[in-house]
């Protein structure tokens, strides 16, 4: 395995021990909405992605807009508060 895909795959396990780590002393609920928050990217959850580029692609000047493949989790977060609303 060369140098670059050993240290990738290293820090990807630091990470997961880590969140692990974090996710102690939590509600399960909060556990599963981060997991589908930290695995899950934008484009996967847009339904509307179709009907908006057919909208955009009928206007006089057409505009497609880009949407960023970024996990849920760089946009949106939970508490683990369960006392928050």
């Amino acid at each position: 395995m060369p140098a670059d895909e050993s240290s990738a795959q290293n820090s990807t396990e630091i990470q997961k021990i880590n969140a692990k780590e974090d996710l102690q002393g939590t509600s399960t609920f909060y556990q599963k909405i981060s997991a589908f928050l930290a695995c899950t990217r934008l484009p996967d959850v847009l339904w509307w992605r179709a009907e908006l580029a057919n909208r955009f692609q009928n206007q006089p000047c057409p505009l497609l807009p880009e949407i960023p493949s970024v996990l849920l989790s760089y946009i949106a977060a939970v508490s683990p508060d369960p006392q928050v609303l």
